[in-house]
């Protein structure tokens, strides 16, 4: 559906301005990008708000993203199945109270996958130059460890979940 939408929008706009506009491929990536970020964001801070856990919600989405951001990962290839599984795991996480010593093996867990995997698949994700990555697992590191101070169940679950994304054939 997503992918449907992103396409009709994109011939919509370059048929508006054919000479000034980037390709039907990029404009229709651009608005899947948008459209399946948008979607995420919108379903998950509503079930926030319906469910009371608002808070949790964004907290997870924010770390879940920054990490992400940095560090790379897996993709699903279905924009659809990529924000019915994006939101359902950001909405879930709020959910799942954790005791100090989950919060702790869960950070630790994350760290040791970002050391092995971070960043991963991320080239096509981001415009930084390659010879730049290594300081990418850095600052995935430093978000990861950051959880060893704040000591947040959320965090400590959108980490792990992130991490897991990380993991790739060697």
């Amino acid at each position: 559906m997503i992918d449907w939408i992103s396409d009709r929008l994109a011939w919509k706009v370059k048929s508006m301005n054919s000479e000034e506009t980037a390709s039907v491929e990029l404009l229709s990536y651009f608005f899947a990008f948008t459209l399946t970020n948008l979607l995420v964001i919108v379903i998950t801070i509503s079930f926030g708000i319906a469910f009371d856990t608002l808070k949790g919600t964004i907290v997870g989405m924010a770390g879940f993203a920054l990490l992400r951001a940095v560090s790379g990962g897996y993709h699903i290839k279905s924009a659809d199945l990529c924000v019915l599984l994006s939101s359902a795991m950001i909405i879930l996480i709020p959910f799942i109270p954790l005791k100090n010593w989950h919060i702790y093996l869960l950070t630790v867990i994350s760290l040791f996958l970002a050391v092995l995997y971070a960043p991963s698949k991320i080239s096509n994700q981001t415009n930084i130059p390659e010879k730049f990555h290594k300081h990418l697992k850095v600052i995935s590191l430093a978000i990861i460890a950051s959880n060893f101070f704040i000591l947040s169940s959320v965090l400590a679950l959108a980490f792990f979940i992130q991490s897991l994304l990380l993991i790739r054939r060697i």
